[in-house]
């Protein structure tokens, strides 16, 4: 199953105790309280499918666009 960047973010955001459950979930990557710590994580998936392809050997797709 494919995996939006908002579900990515929102996953890392459980993880670290930033969000409890479904119902502290983002609807969105916009979010004026909590910007800096949305804007590490979608660099930190960012870098992560970076280094993916890069140790696959395969290029990055360009198509990808910002959820």
């Amino acid at each position: 199953m494919a995996k939006t960047l908002l579900q990515g973010v929102n996953d890392v955001f459980k993880r670290l105790n930033l969000i409890a459950g479904d119902s502290g979930e983002l609807s969105s990557l916009t979010d004026s309280a909590r910007q800096q710590w949305i804007d590490v994580a979608v660099q930190v998936w960012n870098e992560a499918l970076e280094e993916l392809y890069s140790t696959a050997e395969m290029s990055f797709p360009q198509e990808l666009a910002e959820n």
